[in-house]
């Protein structure tokens, strides 16, 4: 599920040559939790263990198995039963997953300014395609190194903006080590706009730790192409530099 989102931004100015719930456990898929402790349904038709190959958790399949006689006699209160072994009662159980799959494209890009004064937003911006089918409403995200970004993300009141102040590192120019910072915004757009993130934090049960997230539609299931506007924020006088970001896109389900 997870598409890794990988902005290289080489800088050379002056002399220059040239991806919301806290964290509790319950084990498994619905599949895995077959027979468990949490498999409590009404009507069971037990297939914990039938299917033991790598892809059972994701893959279409079903398991029969049971059978039985009854003979018997018939009187107006009812049939006498006669003999009954095994059982002939009809039993459906159908374990549908909580699904998602995606594609990205473009999803590497690389800027290139020459000259930082007249970079144009064209020039500091770039787009990433995507779609996504789910059986249930998601969270998109970006998620960052833990604690790396924690208190970068810029608020205006206690609404998100896209902005990621200090977003970019750069650890050297063209010849000698440096520590050097830019920011950068991302936004996305499912065909509403562009959208500022919702939320940041963490999302599936914990799993999924310092990110920032979209509600795409609402939360409403279905199938959804996007786009993450990636741009650049350099300040008027940007120190060259080899610039990067490597955050990971990732999914939450609404829980």
């Amino acid at each position: 599920m997870k598409k890794v989102l990988t902005i290289l931004a080489l800088v050379a100015i002056a002399a220059v040559i040239g991806v919301p719930m806290g964290a509790f456990a319950l084990p498994g898929t619905l599949y895995e939790q077959e027979g468990g402790t949490n498999d409590q349904d009404i009507v069971e038709v037990n297939a914990a263990g039938v299917n033991g190959s790598a892809d059972a958790n994701y893959t279409n399949w079903k398991h029969q198995y049971g059978g039985g006689s009854w003979s018997g006699v018939y009187s107006p209160s009812g049939w006498v039963t006669a003999s009954e072994p095994g059982s002939t009662d009809l039993k459906v159980e159908a374990d549908v997953e909580m699904y998602f799959t995606e594609s990205v494209s473009k999803n590497n890009i690389y800027f290139h300014l020459g000259n930082i004064y007249s970079a144009t937003d064209a020039d500091k911006t770039a787009y990433v395609d995507g779609s996504f089918s789910t059986n249930n409403g998601q969270w998109i995200g970006i998620s960052f190194p833990p604690g790396k970004l924690a208190e970068s993300f810029e608020k205006v009141g206690t609404d998100y903006t896209g902005r990621i102040i200090g977003g970019m590192q750069s650890n050297h120019d063209t010849w000698r080590d440096q520590d050097n910072q830019m920011d950068v915004e991302i936004k996305l757009s499912w065909g509403t706009g562009w959208q500022v993130p919702g939320n940041y934090g963490e999302g599936a049960h914990g799993t999924i730790q310092d990110t920032l997230w979209w509600l795409v539609a609402d939360g409403v299931p279905g199938t959804y192409n996007y786009q993450w506007r990636v741009r650049l924020l350099p300040t008027a006088h940007q120190a060259d530099g080899d610039y990067y970001l490597d955050p990971v896109i990732v999914a939450s389900p609404v829980l």
